[in-house]
């Protein structure tokens, strides 16, 4: 998924993280999120994945 975007929810739905996807693969640095759950989103034009991202 190449000129997309990645946003990171906390669980009250607010945004916590979010970059720019410009290559087919990328590190996310996720160490300024604390202990939780998040949902995070890929999205590029109208294709959209979802996920959980347990951070312990």
């Amino acid at each position: 998924m190449i000129n997309g975007e990645i946003k990171v929810y906390d669980v009250a739905g607010r945004l916590v993280l979010q970059k720019r996807i410009e290559t087919e693969q990328m590190n996310l640095d996720i160490t300024p999120l604390g202990k939780g759950l998040y949902i995070v989103t890929a999205e590029k034009g109208t294709k959209q994945a979802r996920g959980k991202l347990l951070v312990e």
